[in-house]
């Protein structure tokens, strides 16, 4: 019995983290990577350059620069929004900023 209880464990284990493996990171999470290769694509929605700021590690947050460079992508991100959108678009997102 308990090797039986031993064996459904694993099994739910061993599925359990390859489901995990093969879900989608988060958009924030896309962002942070990004930034750990160099570059920040400007292809998220405002929100996301939100929530990495948001989930950033404290010592990422201090010892880095992923704070300044985030925020300036997120920056960038409206500008590029305004220009292809147009005015209509600005109180969407300040309603995203806040």
């Amino acid at each position: 019995m308990r090797r039986s209880l031993a064996a459904v464990a694993v099994t739910f284990a061993a599925l359990a983290f390859v489901g995990s493996a093969g879900a989608a990171p988060s958009c924030a999470r896309s962002v942070l990577e990004g930034w750990r290769d160099g570059r920040i694509p400007l292809a998220y929605p405002v929100s996301c350059y939100r929530q990495a700021l948001a989930q950033l590690p404290e010592d990422v947050r201090v010892y880095s620069t992923a704070e300044d460079d985030i925020t300036r992508a997120l920056h960038a991100r409206v500008q590029v929004a305004v220009a292809a959108h147009g005015a209509s678009v600005v109180a969407e997102l300040v309603a995203a900023l806040r």
